[in-house]
């Protein structure tokens, strides 16, 4: 029984200790790197300004499914019952330990519920569905692109490298077009806006 209860405190523990990574400095050193990738030595700070556009369908979901209210008051509730199951644990509240324990997972059921809601909603939607493959098809284009660029500039092209460039941040921007269109029909589908 108090395997079960500590394997409870570690999943809610667990769940917030990765949501609290995703908005750390180092997460976010890890996320410019990952946008650096993209990135070759004549973009230069252009690069910080557009990466953010490089981030999947799937990453918008997630951040939808993050920014629900609905999501996090589960998740403040889930924290709240397994902070108040901790407490009861420490004091020695044995009475109170298996309440504590069930209110603890009902949190976790709604979260889980509302969470799967929300996905069943956006992948219902064939607007989103299209939005996501149209990002995927011109990130694809992109990086195409930016593979034939360093390969030009490695053979020494120099005629193609400034057409390459071009076509490069033509990519971009439409990249940058087709995240914001999936943005913006994703927060029309749940109706909560998506910074």
């Amino acid at each position: 029984m108090r395997k079960h209860i500590l394997a409870l405190i570690a999943l809610t523990s667990l769940a917030f200790g990765v949501q609290a990574n995703n908005h750390s400095p180092s997460s976010a050193r890890s996320e410019s790197s990952r946008g650096n990738r993209h990135s070759d030595s004549r973009s230069g700070s252009k690069e910080g300004t557009h990466r953010d556009h490089l981030a999947s369908g799937q990453q918008l979901v997630g951040k939808a499914i993050a920014s629900s209210p609905t999501v996090m008051a589960d998740r403040t509730a889930l924290a709240t019952a397994a902070a108040r199951l901790k407490a009861d644990q420490a004091a020695g509240m044995t009475m109170a330990i298996a309440a504590d324990q069930a209110a603890v997972e009902a949190a976790r059921r709604q979260l889980v519920a509302d969470r799967a809601a929300i996905k069943e909603k956006l992948a219902a939607s064939a607007q989103v569905r299209n939005d996501k493959a149209i990002l995927k098809a011109s990130q694809s284009k992109f990086k195409a692109l930016k593979a034939q660029l360093q390969a030009d500039l490695l053979a020494g092209n120099t005629a193609a490298v400034a057409a390459g460039q071009a076509a490069i941040e033509a990519a971009r921007v439409q990249v940058a077009s087709d995240r914001a269109t999936l943005q913006n029909d994703i927060s029309a589908v749940i109706g909560v806006p998506l910074a």
